[in-house]
């Protein structure tokens, strides 16, 4: 098993979890297969491909999709209490593009995006593409987005910007859920400060 999942405090279930879905190499370091492309994981640099094809762990109807596979594995190593059976799962990596095939959704699905204003956007950006919806959104002075969507105009600002939001704003209903860390940017970011990483 991964040296480096373990020193990142990721709980044994775990990894045994995500074991099938990654390669280990010689030198220690993760690979996740994103078709042709991979994402690329070590204790030194952190590489997220830029594909079409996207990364997929587990086959279960509870589905949760993020940017990168490390995202995926450390928003459950943070949150494995809330979840009785692991089967139950499964997590989807899009990579930088963050196109998100409609087979990697179904009615019980969560978005992992960060909790900085770029990852609000894409949580509302990718929400309402998921259900075939085009959005546009455009910056505005101090700290505001304008958001257009089926002839709707909104404007909010970068303080209440959520998916939520968006939704009552627009009069849309994704049935699409998000989940951000507090107080930090990225899951992966929040587990490397809470275990012995730095």
């Amino acid at each position: 098993m991964s040296a480096l999942l373990e020193k990142l405090g990721v709980p044994k279930n775990v990894r045994l979890f995500f074991k099938p879905y990654y390669q280990l190499l010689p030198d220690g370091s993760l690979r996740f297969a994103f078709g042709q492309d991979f994402e690329h994981f070590s204790s030194s640099f952190h590489r997220v491909p830029m594909s079409v094809h996207p990364w997929t762990a587990g086959s279960g109807p509870v589905r949760f999709i993020a940017f990168s596979a490390m995202e995926c594995i450390a928003y459950l190593a943070i949150h494995t209490h809330r979840f009785n059976d692991l089967h139950q799962l499964k997590f989807t990596a899009t990579g930088i593009t963050q196109q998100v095939p409609a087979s990697a959704t179904g009615p019980k699905t969560c978005l992992l995006m960060g909790s900085d204003a770029l990852g609000r956007l894409n949580a509302i950006r990718s929400a309402l593409g998921l259900r075939k919806k085009k959005i546009a959104i455009r910056y505005l002075p101090e700290e505001q987005y304008l958001l257009n969507c089926l002839d709707r105009k909104i404007i909010l600002g970068e303080r209440l910007l959520s998916l939520s939001a968006a939704e009552k704003g627009l009069g849309i209903r994704t049935g699409i859920r998000t989940a951000a860390p507090r107080h930090y940017h990225s899951f992966l970011e929040q587990l490397k400060h809470r275990s012995s990483w730095y």
